[in-house]
């Protein structure tokens, strides 16, 4: 939960800035944009109960506000800095008046106050003091340490760095450090950066007992996180050296010797979930050059032309053009039989009235159509009948049923009218042509042709035409692009695996490159090449050749719709141009990847996640993801060396693992309570000491960072 013990709401030295300024109405909209939940007003040298308690009272619902004050201190040893005081709102008034009789005497520019004066000014009250620290206006570290050796509880010292980096050196150099927002301009509140609470606070009590490490508040904080014992084992192939591991929703950490287990522990928990059935991530640092050709790999099934937001592959059109043959026309040879031989027969003479020619075309789709009309009206009417609408408007549905009726009723007789219409004269077609066959057998001459077969010929041509230019202006005008959000690398920006997909044709066939299509890339030239010189020249006598070639390029390499052209590629994106990581930037983008894409999943398994990164890369984009999976209560177990993941996270269990001699042991625990307690004896460890031990280095490399900062 995010917190702000440091802020201002009132100008108060001539020295700031006018924007320090807030209403009520600013105050509650930028509270709520920034979901801060624990919010201490702290101005400086001056404490405004009135102001106080209308703020309080316009976030009640949102936040939780405490009273405070920023003040100007001296040490023991002349250093002067700011120390924060704040207090329990139950003793608002109790602290307005100390701060009153300390501060009258003072314009809030000129005012000062002894460090030892100060504590003892308050001392039997329950304060939180916030000091200054690695930041300007501080205390000599002498004069911090003589005022926390002055207190009776000194664990109610914080220290308040600058940034999230410098709280990183005083956590890791045993500093109780926070970082407030100190806001300056409150339009830009919600920007600032905030403190996080692991737990949830809801009063000043609770936050006290939190800073004074009530161990029995911390354990049943970190309960609520609390799932289930598993076992796991020291050797999680054959199941031996088997201990009872706490699980929590929320970060559990694994630190320690190198080889003393944290993988086996992984492993058995991966088993664990395996047999349960349970969906989990098993990541592992290290090179990840194979991950990153298996996600730019392109499979047969992502051929599909639903990918480019079509729903018919031409399958039916590609067939006709393979299938295509040409209708000949009747010969004029057949009409000069005919009439040479009608004129000798004196028969023929006598029976020319049965001579009739075939006058009719046929068209089945027009009463298709309309029959499908019908089918498609009288199902949604039936829908509509047994709908319970009688909830809604009765009048108007009935009424709109009945109008639908009427259309149905109008479908069907049109549909009955085409289709008379159209059997009736295929059925005097078939009479004529069967007429014309029995006068030809009794006269012993050749029927005459009932129709010239050209408008047959010309039709089918044409509908192959239609075919092709059908197929051929989707491969010329359809193309795709799809992004994933793949991962930040730093300065260079966000990461996007992009796909695109196009298909072959006529423009590119050269320069397409022949990896990205799924079928060959000649077969297809050669398809597109003939299909083009087809729309060229319909009429052309090469036309039944063009087909067969089209036929036979598509025979031999089972081209059979749309999805066969398609061509994909795949490949990193980072501000709109191509880009391949190096294997640094692969490990980091991997971890990113399996964090962010995966989030539906409930447990993450993660071991060593550092190889390859660099820390500030771990603390500002690695850390911040595994803390929004711990928000949404998901198990994330992780065995690390680094300090940011260890300690930053907060996990709310840390595992230790020795190993000396081939002496295996195992201490469970956490941060909070700052203790790690054996899992075979009473033996008791400091979770500090040892996380100083085992983490990036050592105590020394702290020491060292420490004094870098310093």
């Amino acid at each position: 939960m995010k917190i702000d013990l440091h802020c201002h709401t009132k100008k108060t030295k001539n020295e700031e800035s006018d924007l320090r300024n807030v209403t009520v109405e600013k105050f509650k909209e930028k509270v709520e944009l920034s979901e801060v939940k624990i919010l201490a007003i702290t101005n400086h040298n001056r404490f405004f109960k009135d102001n106080y308690n209308d703020l309080k009272n316009a976030v009640k619902e949102l936040c939780y506000i405490i009273p405070g004050i920023e003040l100007d201190v001296e040490g023991i040893n002349k250093s002067r800095g700011h120390i924060i005081l704040i207090a329990n709102p139950d003793d608002v008034d109790i602290f307005e008046e100390r701060i009153n009789q300390i501060t009258k005497d003072f314009t809030p520019d000129n005012f000062i106050i002894g460090s030892h004066e100060l504590y003892d000014k308050f001392k039997d009250m329950d304060i939180i003091y916030i000091a200054h620290f690695l930041k300007d206006k501080q205390l000599s570290i002498e004069d911090l340490d003589d005022f926390e050796s002055i207190m009776s509880k000194p664990l109610r010292l914080l220290k308040e760095a600058s940034n999230i980096v410098s709280i990183g050196v005083l956590q890791s150099n045993n500093h109780r450090a926070m970082i407030g927002t100190d806001v300056i301009d409150w339009n830009d509140y919600e920007n600032y950066t905030f403190g996080n609470l692991k737990f949830e606070i809801k009063d000043y009590k609770s936050l006290l007992k939190l800073v004074d490490k009530d161990t029995q508040l911390i354990t049943d904080l970190i309960n609520e996180n609390f799932d289930e014992k598993i076992i796991v084992y020291g050797k999680s192939e054959t199941k031996e050296y088997p201990f009872e591991l706490p699980i929590y929703d929320d970060v559990n950490i694994i630190f320690g010797d190198k080889g003393s287990g944290k993988t086996e522990i992984l492993n058995s928990l991966k088993n664990h979930y395996e047999m349960n059935g349970d969906k989990y991530v098993k990541f592992s640092g290290g090179d990840k050059e194979e991950w990153y050709k298996k996600l730019i790999s392109v499979d047969k099934e992502d051929y599909n032309i639903s990918n480019v937001q079509l729903d018919n592959n031409c399958a039916e059109k590609l067939e006709n053009i393979i299938t295509f043959s040409d209708e000949t026309p009747t010969s004029i040879k057949s009409y000069y039989k005919y009439f040479k031989n009608a004129s000798k027969n004196k028969k023929k003479t006598m029976m020319k009235s049965l001579l009739i020619s075939k006058s009719h075309s046929f068209n089945d789709k027009i009463y298709k159509n309309l029959f499908n009309d019908y089918m498609t009206t009288s199902d949604f009417i039936k829908k509509l009948e047994n709908f319970e609408y009688k909830n809604y408007d009765n009048d108007e549905i009935a009424n709109n049923i009945k109008s639908l009726n009427i259309l149905k009723e109008s479908i069907y007789k049109k549909y009955k009218d085409v289709w008379l219409e159209e059997n009736s004269s295929k059925l005097l077609d078939d009479f004529i042509e069967k007429m014309n066959n029995y006068v030809s057998q009794n006269v012993g001459s050749p029927s005459m042709p009932t129709e010239t077969g050209l408008f047959n010929f010309i039709k089918k041509r044409v509908e192959l035409k239609n075919n092709i230019q059908s197929i051929i202006n989707i491969l010329n005008e359809t193309s795709n692009s799809t992004s994933e959000y793949i991962g930040k690398l730093g300065l260079k920006g966000n990461v996007y695996l992009t796909t695109k997909y196009k298909f072959i044709n006529l423009s590119n066939k050269k320069d397409i490159d022949h990896t990205t299509l799924i079928s060959n890339k000649g077969e297809l030239a050669n398809v597109i090449t003939n299909m083009e010189k087809i729309t060229k020249d319909i009429s052309s006598p090469k036309l039944v050749e063009y087909t067969k070639a089209i036929a036979q390029d598509c025979n031999n390499k089972d081209i059979e719709n749309l999805n066969d052209f398609m061509s994909i590629e795949r490949f990193f994106e980072i501000s709109g141009k191509p880009y391949k990581p190096s294997k640094g930037e692969l490990a980091i983008l991997s971890l990113q990847h399996d964090l962010i894409s995966k989030k539906e999943y409930e447990i993450f398994l993660i071991d060593e996640p550092e190889a390859n990164l660099g820390s500030t890369y771990i603390n500002d984009e690695i850390v911040p993801l595994l803390k929004d999976l711990a928000h949404a209560k998901k198990k994330i177990v992780i065995a690390t060396h680094d300090a940011n993941i260890a300690i930053r996270t907060r996990p709310s269990s840390s595992i230790l693992k020795i190993v000396d001699n081939e002496n295996y042991k195992t201490y469970i625990g956490n941060m909070f309570t700052d203790i790690l307690c054996s899992i075979d004896s009473s033996e008791k460890l400091s979770w500090k000491d040892e996380s100083i031990k085992y983490l990036e280095g050592g105590k020394v490399a702290f020491d060292e960072r420490g004094d870098l900062y310093e």
